[in-house]
């Protein structure tokens, strides 16, 4: 797509004019198409997605009602001292949130939410 977009374009009226062709547009397309059909609005991706945001949604309550959690989840991350510094708490922590990983976010859910197995 790059090299054809390259060999596409052109200079018009002293003006840079960025064109792809009509073959490498149409093959696009019917990416796109398949992607959306296949993949963005799949049912299995969709159950991923809901998933994903309890997830996120409870993290988020947690730690606005749990400051103090806030505070041991950033040592916890070797993030330093949890500094506000005028922010208001829930940017902080959806700053927070946005930070981790996926597979962080998973982990620290479990070890918040989830039962502690008695040994």
């Amino acid at each position: 797509m790059i090299k054809d977009v390259i060999f596409s374009s052109e200079i018009s009226n002293n003006e840079f004019c960025l064109h792809i062709s009509d073959n490498v547009f149409s093959v696009m397309t019917t990416l796109r198409e398949f992607l959306y059909d296949n993949v963005y609005r799949s049912h299995a991706v969709h159950k991923e997605f809901v998933k994903s945001k309890k997830i996120i949604s409870e993290l988020y309550t947690y730690f606005l009602n749990n400051e103090s959690m806030l505070k041991k989840a950033f040592r916890d991350m070797e993030l330093g001292e949890c500094n506000v510094n005028g922010q208001p708490l829930e940017r902080v922590v959806c700053d927070f949130i946005a930070s981790m990983t996926d597979r962080s976010a998973l982990e620290l859910y479990k070890k918040i939410f989830f039962p502690s197995p008695l040994v």
